[in-house]
């Protein structure tokens, strides 16, 4: 039986690109093609899906996030990342959320049906230019382990945003944010909010137009 597919991309010829190469092989079938998380969880049945294969960057949406909730909602799932941005926080986060592939656009021509057998038989794949980037080192497993708020403050920290101010955005106490500065500088052992910046950039928890 063909594993059936549901794939989600914003951009209509790419997605229809990559549905004619999906059923190429007579073992997959796409049963599902969204342009928005949105419109997928609206329509697609995942207790019916084998096979999640989604785009990053949904116009303005996450496609990793909404790939991660399904993974964690459906737990027979399996999920293939498509990505132009292959920056070390989009790949490792898909990794701790037991994502099962995660390939280059640049390279999705060459390697998508292949990653989609070796998963479809319990292995997973990430294509050779995101392979550096799947080793976690202790500085971001340090990262991985802050609370959701911590890392809601640190990315605001890291934006050069003031307590004050980040208080405001997301509605507690100018004390508490204070708190959570002093925490997240002890726990990097960074002495200031630079750091913190030079940190964020590094594993594209932000980027530099952002700054």
């Amino acid at each position: 039986m063909a594993k059936r597919i549901v794939l989600i991309d914003d951009h209509e010829l790419v997605r229809e690109g990559f549905q004619q190469l999906i059923e190429s092989e007579d073992n997959f079938q796409v049963i599902g093609s969204y342009n928005s998380a949105e419109e997928a969880m609206a329509a697609a049945d995942y207790a019916n899906v084998d096979i999640l294969v989604c785009d990053i960057s949904l116009g303005g949406e996450s496609g990793l996030q909404y790939a991660c909730d399904m993974k964690e909602q459906h737990s027979n799932l399996m999920v293939i990342i498509l990505s132009m941005y292959e920056n070390p926080h989009y790949v490792l986060t898909a990794k701790s959320h037991k994502i099962n592939g995660f390939i280059s656009k640049r390279d999705a021509s060459e390697t998508l049906v292949k990653a989609l057998n070796i998963i479809s038989i319990g292995g997973e794949y990430f294509s050779p230019s995101v392979q550096e980037h799947t080793t976690t080192s202790d500085e971001y497993n340090e990262y991985l382990a802050l609370t959701s708020r911590e890392k809601e403050v640190f990315k605001y920290l890291a934006l050069g945003q003031e307590p004050k101010k980040i208080a405001q955005e997301l509605t507690i106490a100018s004390k508490t944010v204070h708190v959570h500065r002093r925490n997240i500088l002890n726990k990097f052992a960074f002495s200031n909010q630079f750091q913190l910046t030079k940190f964020a950039l590094k594993y594209g928890l932000i980027e530099q137009d952002e700054l």
